[in-house]
């Protein structure tokens, strides 16, 4: 059986995520927006981890937020709902569609929303 990996470790990889994320976000729309949908995919996978439990095999933020949340703010599931909308055009090919400056700029902003609530429930200082 695999060794368990701790929450900490996924704090590191969400970091790693967030970092490239904000790094692209001016040259590489679809690079930026996947990872940023990553990074917080993994912070809210660690508050299960954190919580001693296996967390869902589930790419959809808005199903993680409420496991962990049951009665998250609007705001959260807003923005979870559009980064869960974002991510299939971030991740595949589509030649009618192209990112926006303005979508790219909401990603993250819910992005950096959602990283702050995470870091709250894990215990974290706000950077």
């Amino acid at each position: 059986m695999p060794e368990p990996i701790e929450w900490q470790s996924w704090i590191e990889f969400a970091e790693e995520n967030y970092l490239v994320a904000l790094e692209n976000q001016e040259t590489r729309a679809s690079t930026a927006i996947l990872l940023a949908h990553q990074a917080v995919e993994k912070y809210l996978k660690a508050i299960w981890i954190m919580q001693e439990k296996l967390p869902e095999r589930s790419h959809d933020l808005v199903l993680l937020l409420k496991t962990i949340e049951p009665n998250p703010s609007e705001n959260y599931v807003k923005a979870a709902r559009e980064l869960n909308y974002f991510l299939p055009r971030a991740r595949y090919p589509n030649p009618k569609f192209k990112f926006t400056k303005v979508d790219v700029q909401n990603a993250m902003n819910y992005t950096k929303l959602l990283r702050a609530f995470a870091r709250k429930r894990l215990g974290l200082e706000q950077q």
